[in-house]
């Protein structure tokens, strides 16, 4: 009874461990990339060899057993070839680019189909125009790569600010060693005889907080020792900032000349005075030739293909920067246009910017505005939208565009497109209609109505009176009119100006002024009041309604008729 039970729990254990290894042999078919035939031929005999064994515990057949054992071998054997790469030693990895020239790797990019983005970063410790980082993994197949991000360098940033110590008093070899420390690029160095010890620095025309590239001028002693006649050194292959410093630091009069040839650029290829021979100090003269590289002539760059040019650009030891951009004649990959034209002279190390076409952008089948502006996005295009009312294409809907469907797209210029507003609406005349009536009417028609307060008319009250757009104009849906309401028709009024309400004013013209708007403003609403003051030859103070008030023209005064809606002038005494 035990061995049954046993054998049950051992095929319940079996079929688990199929449907384990079924399911990782599917897994590894699907999703695993990385040593994909490895994880296949390892999946599949772990689901062999669990079908072995389940027919092995149900026949209990010893030929099963034997083909178990078989395949446990070959799996071991397996994860054996898979620890020693026999599996992936074929497999091609990207490779890493750290420090590695951008020029040689467009060339290599370009053999092996893989674009290139290059961002350019500031790096005190990567030379300029030498790869920092990728963004794709080293150890990611080759084949698997299609787009791959650079980070180059630009070299220092010599905008950058850095701190300059005071220097005065220190040695020559200190300021070399804050020199090449800070990267500062624009030092210049001048000797003078002194007595203080030789290479003392004396002045120092910057200190503090400046960028790299700020120009700082250090004045160095030559000491007071007068030396005659030195013998030359061999400055030949020394950089034009060590040479010179050695002539200058020697007090020896010198001129530098600038010439083209195969040395590297910025080094002395020639001297005037021999190595050994002894030089006059107040008399003689050096002159040195520094190299200003390779004198390359640009070829026609529009008739070579990009892989050409890269090839050129790597063999003169020139710099290269690529751009993309769309072209309705070039061809895809052709060159457009580059920074020199054929027949320039330029130096070695110059930074030659081409850019390339990424072919034709052809307009689409566009099915709404939305798709139009979400295609425009992708190429980095220009809309310029203006809409129109339509009968037959709804709200919302493309009316017409500047190019049709196929037509190729000037990149440069801005794709036009009429916009329907669906179908036109004729304002209809509201004048004398109610406020109710006239919302109603705007909500049939799609239109949005606003309303502010008019004057006096012979209209009743609340209704209209005018309208911002005239009756019978064509609109679009969701245009807002503006309308004019009614006040009614307009009231007179026989003015009343009680001397009580004024009395305690007298003598202060601007209290009576303001005692007076008050009353009138609850007496006679709707009827506007200005206020001047006149001397007067009537009365003695200030603050009375003058004499003249109701009789000069536009003037009121007690008893005056007044109507709603004008405006009177009462004249106080001052």
């Amino acid at each position: 009874m035990k061995n049954k039970n046993s054998s049950k729990i051992a095929i319940v254990f079996e079929i688990i461990l199929i449907i384990i290894s079924v399911g990782y042999f599917i897994y590894s078919l699907i999703f695993i990339k990385d040593s994909q035939l490895f994880n296949i031929i390892n999946s599949f005999l772990l689901v062999f060899f669990a079908v072995m064994l389940l027919l092995n515990q149900l026949t209990n057949k010893s030929y099963y057993k034997i083909i178990s054992i078989i395949v446990v071998i070959g799996f071991a054997l397996c994860n054996v070839l898979n620890s020693v790469s026999a599996f992936t030693k074929n497999i091609i990895s990207l490779g890493n680019f750290s420090n590695k020239n951008i020029n040689d790797v467009l060339v290599w990019a370009k053999e092996n189909n893989i674009e290139i983005e290059q961002i350019y970063e500031y790096s005190d410790n990567i030379k300029e125009f030498f790869i920092i980082s990728q963004d794709i993994d080293s150890n990611i197949p080759l084949k698997d790569v299609t787009k791959l991000k650079l980070i180059v360098s630009s070299g220092p940033n010599y905008n950058k600010e850095v701190i300059i110590p005071n220097l005065v008093g220190s040695k020559i070899d200190d300021l070399l060693k804050i020199k090449n420390e800070l990267l500062l690029n624009n030092i210049e160095i001048n000797y003078v005889k002194s007595d203080l010890e030789k290479d003392t620095i004396i002045e120092q025309s910057l200190k503090g907080q400046y960028q790299r590239n700020t120009k700082i001028t250090f004045t160095i002693s030559l000491g007071n020792e007068v030396i005659e006649e030195i013998t030359m050194i061999d400055l030949v292959d020394k950089n034009i900032f060590d040479a010179s410093l050695w002539l200058k630091q020697n007090g020896i009069n010198f001129d530098v000349i600038y010439e083209f040839s195969d040395k590297t650029k910025g080094t002395v290829i020639n001297q005037s005075i021999k190595t050994n021979d002894v030089i006059k100090i107040a008399n003689d003269k050096v002159s040195i030739t520094v190299s200003k590289g390779q004198s390359i002539t640009v070829p026609n760059l529009l008739n070579m293909s990009s892989n050409d040019v890269i090839n050129w650009i790597s063999e003169n030891n020139l710099k290269i920067e690529f751009n993309e951009i769309y072209h309705t004649t070039v061809p895809l990959g052709n060159i457009i246009s580059a920074n020199y034209n054929e027949g320039d002279i330029i130096e070695d190390g110059t930074l030659i910017k081409i850019t390339t076409s990424k072919g034709q952008i052809k307009f689409p089948k566009v099915d709404s505005l939305q798709d139009l502006r979400n295609w425009a996005n992708g190429y980095n295009l220009e809309v310029e939208e203006q809409y129109a009312t339509n009968n037959d294409v709804g709200v919302g809907g493309i009316i017409s565009a500047s190019y049709n469907e196929g037509d190729v797209v000037d990149p440069n210029t801005p794709i036009s497109v009429t916009i329907s507003t669906g179908r036109p609406i004729t304002v209809p005349n509201f004048y004398n209609m109610s406020k109710n009536d006239i919302n109603y009417k705007c909500q049939s028609l799609g239109l949005i109505c606003s309303f502010y307060e008019g004057g006096y008319s012979n209209i009743q009250s609340g209704n209209a009176i005018s309208q911002n757009v005239s009756a019978g104009a064509t609109v679009t849906k969701g245009k807002t009119i503006s309308i004019a309401l009614s006040k009614g028709p307009a009231k007179t009024f026989t003015l009343k100006l009680p001397q009580a309400t004024i009395s305690s004013c007298i003598g202060d013209a601007s209290c009576t002024i303001n005692k007076l708007k008050s009353y009138l403003d609850n007496n006679y609403p709707g009827v506007s009041f200005t206020f001047e003051t006149a001397s007067s030859s009537t009365f003695n103070n200030a603050g009375f309604i003058h004499e003249n008030s109701g009789k000069v023209n536009g003037t009121v005064t007690d008893g005056s008729v007044v109507t709603q809606g004008n405006t009177y002038k009462i004249i106080i005494t001052k």
